[in-house]
């Protein structure tokens, strides 16, 4: 989720919410399965803001595995 929420943050200034950055996660694995054909249209919605949880992020982010996500 780390991955996603910075890709979000960086192609999209959107400051994610971890369920947020979740659904990036989700349509991924949906595409990579077949579920989400590649001429579909799809709407990911991020419900939260990363404020809420800019604590656990920045915790997240200085953990050893918060470097390579």
């Amino acid at each position: 989720m780390l991955h996603a929420r910075r890709e979000l943050a960086t192609l999209e200034g959107i400051f994610a919410s971890p369920e947020g950055a979740a659904t990036v996660i989700a349509a991924r694995k949906l595409a990579a399965a077949g579920w989400i054909k590649p001429e579909e249209t799809v709407v990911l919605f991020n419900t939260g803001t990363g404020y809420k949880y800019a604590e656990a992020w920045q915790r997240a982010l200085q953990s050893p595995s918060g470097g390579a996500a």
